[in-house]
């Protein structure tokens, strides 16, 4: 079931991630003004009229050979690729620069797509007829079907360019294989997966071990990975949006603007996920700064299974010392102990099968609904069990609850007094959840309120 790829091609610079952005709707490419940000291919479905498409954004190209000449040549190798399977091409040019030399070699490159190639003049403030007739004219020449003046930036010329692409979609014809219009997911929509982690710890590897694809670039470097790239695939019959995402450093230790950029919006990409997966390089242990990710993830109700990563170079993993590595995680993870843990090799594909199958689990669990009769049952016999050492003056009474949410799971409790109740006694009642309803392995909100 393949839509037709709509691909953003163009040199560096050019503002083919605020496109991007615009056409998508939300901020999913990273923009920075600087020369090569993008570097994987980013993947959105749009709807263009009636008809489903993938919108690609792809890193400048040809990526610059300078700073790192091995993952240049993997870059350029992907965009390639999906020129040769894309359905309409959206070749962006500086509008404001002109003509170039740069936009003469890159004809060469482009000249065999040039009959589904639509140019895309960008950067342009003014889109009156002059501008148009202008546009027209500097680009004259080169391998395009139709010029589109636009300002990505702005908005301006947007809605033109969708209609034309809308028309080239309708003289193309559907595609093979390409499924009716409307909404293909089941009535929950494709649960969104994130991976989240610290920079070269195995994500990417991971992403293409599961998608069965090189997806993403993968490289010794760290920082490889800059923006959240989507790509929508299947596990046992449920649709799943994976989201992999730049590594997630501590912002307060980074000093360039665009680090500081990526990893905050890392972190709200795995905060509006339903479940992320939190990939460790568990072959150099166990690093502070990936518990405290996860507990700052399942502070704000965020279902995320931690994947112990690269299991395959632990030394001696039968042996007491590596199955003690669960053991040490479930002591310092803090808020997040209860998280799921699962081995892994991102590399051979050791555990990954049962690491989605986990995530499946994770959330189903989160969505699960108490009814509110058992729900007080239980609160009722709970009243009679709590130790006294849970209250700072006592006693604490539990007198009535409701559930007010799924995914996460949460409570609000009426008590008599919230503050006799220590911080202990919301760990004494996630404890007590857990095993009445079946609720491991998730984070559970409980909000204690009075009754007055």
């Amino acid at each position: 079931m393949n839509p037709p790829i709509v691909l953003i091609i163009g040199r560096p610079n050019v503002g083919k991630s605020t496109l991007y952005n615009r056409l998508v709707g939300r901020a999913a490419a990273v923009v920075f003004d600087r020369p090569g940000v993008t570097r994987d291919l980013l993947e959105a479905p749009l709807d263009v009229g009636d008809r489903p498409v993938r919108l690609i954004d792809t890193a400048g190209w040809p990526y610059p050979a300078a700073e790192d000449p091995e993952l240049s040549a993997a870059i350029n190798r992907k965009v390639e690729s999906a020129l040769k399977s894309s359905g309409i091409i959206l070749w962006v040019v500086d509008g404001r620069e002109g003509r170039t030399g740069a936009e003469d070699a890159f004809a060469q490159r482009i000249l065999p797509y040039r009959n589904k190639t639509i140019l895309v003049v960008n950067k342009l403030d003014e889109l009156d007829r002059p501008a148009v007739q202008w546009a027209d004219t500097e680009f004259a020449g080169l391998p395009w079907e139709e010029a589109v003046p636009i300002s990505s930036k702005h908005g301006r010329g947007i809605a033109d360019l969708i209609s034309v692409v809308e028309a080239h979609l309708k003289k193309s014809g559907p595609s093979e294989n390409e499924p009716p219009a409307g909404p293909q997911d089941d009535a929950l929509g494709p649960l969104r997966l994130s991976i989240l982690g610290r920079p070269n710890v195995g994500k990417s590897t991971l992403v293409n071990r599961i998608l069965g694809a090189d997806r993403v670039v993968v490289s010794d470097r760290p920082g490889t990975t800059r923006d959240a790239v989507e790509a929508a695939f299947t596990h046992r019959d449920r649709p799943i949006m994976l989201v992999d995402t730049a590594g997630v450093r501590r912002i307060d230790r980074i000093t360039d603007g665009l680090e500081r950029t990526i990893s905050r919006i890392a972190l709200r990409v795995g905060e509006a996920a339903d479940v992320v997966l939190l990939v460790m390089d568990i072959s150099q242990g166990l690093a502070e700064q990936d518990l405290r990710l996860l507990s700052h993830l399942w502070r704000r109700g965020v279902s995320a299974v931690a994947a112990a990563n690269k299991w395959d170079l632990v030394p001696d993993r039968a042996s007491g010392p590596a199955r003690d590595l669960e053991v040490e995680f479930r002591e310092r993870a803090h808020d997040a102990r209860e998280a799921p843990f699962v081995r892994i090799s991102a590399k051979t594909g050791h555990g990954v099968s049962t690491l989605l199958d986990t995530v499946l689990a994770v959330h189903e669990t989160s969505r699960r609904d108490i009814r509110t009769p058992e729900l007080n049952r239980r609160l009722q016999e709970w009243n009679t069990e709590m130790p006294t050492s849970l209250f700072r003056r006592g006693p604490g009474k539990l007198k009535y609850g409701v559930q007010t949410g799924k995914s996460p799971v949460a409570f609000k409790i009426f008590v008599n007094d919230p503050k006799i109740f220590r911080g202990e006694s919301i760990r004494y009642l996630e404890k007590r959840f857990r095993e009445a309803f079946g609720l491991r392995g998730i984070p559970i909100l409980i909000h204690l309120v009075t009754d007055r």
